[in-house]
């Protein structure tokens, strides 16, 4: 008997939906990507993180998570969320492994997870800014043995990310800023709307040199880094350089990225600096280092960046822009109101160019 190719199709399609139906899903809230979910084992020791274990069949009244070994991640509080999803919140105290057991009403095993838990040995640091028009592609870490230069009266973010053995540990919220952290205007904020990241922002008023702690599982002895950071005036700014975002392959209309970065005469950068903008010689309201523009096919801009006595200019295909900030990192774990409003600005932007940064 011969079998069509598409006979062949439409019982594998109905293998795959039919299996579908009654997987079992587990999943994190620590989105580092727009709408990605799953479990991003290993975790940071110290972290909180919200399990989700769904069904697509529905019918999980009574279910519950169980951790095999209690001390490296404890099973706190389960609350369902519809009929066929149950959330539980779970803490990583300490370092190992252990299985995340999805136990029915009858205390049956129905599905297991395997996570880890390490202690990191290191935090790296991203500047926000580069991670916009890089699209956290080759964005360097700053060497923490090198000083971070802020200019003073501005702010600067950083997304902190932690790791040990040379391999990422997923987690936010568990940072501590020490030594000269007062001084440096060092927080630590967690984003939670669509992103789940954690970033250090420091906002020094007073020039001088200082030097910033990090410690994680907001624990002092739990040092990672010690970092030099000199706090600078404005006449220290030597150069001013716009970097673009590539735009090979954009629509018309699209959303992209200009960043304005300053270099003081040695080549280190500043950063913290707010720039003055024009656009087509019609100077911009709004302060900052990124502009943030629609893509125009075969249309031309002249568009500035100045800082001190230094500037830098490009010519952009762009048919509109607007000035923002790397500093806007969208709703955080201190916002209000009007921090939520800008996440959910942030979010339509990233919707409306089909992909985040």
């Amino acid at each position: 008997m011969r079998v069509s190719i598409s006979t062949i199709w439409l019982v594998a399609a109905a293998a795959v939906l039919g299996g579908c139906r009654n997987e079992i899903r587990v999943e994190d809230d620590l989105t580092f990507s727009l709408f990605e979910y799953r479990l991003h084992t290993p975790y940071v020791e110290g972290v909180s993180v919200a399990i989700t274990v769904a069904r697509e069949d529905g019918g999980v009244d009574g279910w519950s998570l169980r951790s095999s070994d209690e001390t490296v991640m404890t099973v706190e509080r389960s609350y369902a969320l519809d009929e066929g999803v149950f959330k539980t919140n779970c803490h990583a105290g300490g370092t190992g492994r252990t299985e995340l057991e999805v136990l029915d009403a009858e205390g049956h095993v129905r599905a297991s997870r395997t996570v880890d838990v390490h202690r990191p040995e290191r935090v790296d640091l991203y500047p926000a800014g580069l991670q916009r028009v890089r699209r956290d592609v080759d964005v360097p870490a700053h060497d923490c043995d090198e000083p971070i230069l802020v200019l003073a009266g501005g702010t600067a973010t950083f997304e902190a990310a932690y790791c040990a053995g040379g391999e990422r540990l997923y987690g936010n919220g568990v940072l501590l800023p020490a030594g000269d952290a007062g001084a440096l205007g060092a927080s630590d904020k967690t984003t939670y709307l669509f992103q789940r990241r954690e970033y250090l922002q420091l906002s020094p008023a007073q020039t001088g040199a200082y030097l910033l702690g990090l410690a994680a599982d907001r624990r002092p002895e739990y040092a990672l880094a010690r970092v030099p950071a000199e706090v600078v005036d404005e006449s220290a700014i030597a150069e001013v350089r716009i970097e673009a975002e590539q735009t090979y392959g954009a629509q018309d209309g699209e959303t992209f990225y200009l960043l304005a970065r300053a270099f003081d005469e040695r080549g280190r950068e500043i950063y913290g600096v707010d720039f003055e903008w024009t656009i087509g010689g019609q100077a911009q309201t709004l302060k900052g280092d990124l502009l943030d523009y629609a893509y125009g096919e075969g249309m031309h801009a002249d568009v500035e960046a100045a800082a001190g006595d230094a500037s830098d200019g490009k010519e952009i295909a762009m048919r509109s822009g607007q000035v923002t900030s790397s500093n806007l990192i969208g709703c955080s774990t201190a916002a209000g109101r009007a921090s939520l409003l800008a996440a959910l600005a942030t979010a339509a932007l990233a919707l409306a160019r089909r992909r985040a940064y």
